[in-house]
């Protein structure tokens, strides 16, 4: 379930199919709701919003069952957070710098209210696609994608590139996924051969339950994920592809 509430009542209906239906959802609690937690709402609107929100956590409470961290905490183990700098490839910085000398770009992102918000977001999506991988850039700047500025951009690609085979040295981000990933797949591997169980064995190790752990990686754009399907197509590495 993604953070969305037309979803949220995709769940709902499923639990209670009778308890409204989607018109009047959208009316009562996604609009006045969404509209109450946008930074250009007014005092009355996010009072609004608040409300309606309120309402909504109660009237679903009666069938919906909330957990919170405090609650789950004793029961799993505590959560580690790295995080890493990775510097952009020589390819992703040339295409940055590229990038942010443009007038569309240099002109939304020193507005920031009304169309011109707008316009400033898709440019930081536009930047934020590019440390990812330089394939999303070049797939949304060739075919009928191709606008005004496709061509400068395109101009700065190598001759040999292709978004539609596995090439990670043009993207530094995908070198350490692929770095990463082989090494916890290798290490699960060590880790089987290892602890593998013998006739008299019945309990499994912690190395052994260690080894059958899974990998979820998540990201905000598709693309990226196609990106590392292809990455781990190339391995031969099992996955599972949700969006």
């Amino acid at each position: 379930i993604q953070n969305n509430l037309e979803e949220y009542y995709a769940m709902i209906h499923f639990i209670r199919p009778k308890f409204m239906d989607l018109d009047k959802f959208r009316s009562v609690f996604i609009r006045p709701i969404t509209k109450g937690s946008d930074s250009t709402a007014s005092k009355e609107e996010k009072h609004q919003g608040e409300k309606r929100s309120e309402e909504l956590t109660r009237q679903t409470s009666q069938f919906i069952i909330r957990r919170t961290k405090e609650v789950l905490k004793n029961l799993i183990p505590d959560k580690v957070e790295y995080v890493v700098f990775i510097r952009l490839s020589s390819l992703q910085s040339k295409l940055y710098k590229y990038l942010i000398t443009q007038d569309f770009m240099t002109r939304a992102l020193n507005e920031y209210s009304g169309a011109g918000g707008a316009e400033a977001l898709g440019c930081i999506i536009i930047l934020r696609q590019l440390v990812n991988s330089a394939n999303s850039l070049y797939l949304n700047n060739t075919g009928d994608k191709m606008n005004e500025n496709s061509k400068g951009i395109i101009s700065l690609y190598p001759k040999d590139f292709d978004p539609t085979s596995f090439q990670p040295q043009f993207s530094s981000k995908l070198l350490f996924v692929e770095k990463l990933l082989l090494d916890l797949h290798n290490n699960n591997n060590k880790n089987k051969s290892k602890n593998k169980p013998t006739t008299t064995t019945k309990s499994k190790s912690k190395n052994q339950k260690l080894a059958q752990d899974k990998i979820v990686i998540i990201s905000n754009f598709k693309q990226t994920l196609g990106i590392i399907a292809t990455l781990l197509t190339h391995h031969n590495l099992a996955f599972l592809k949700c969006d």
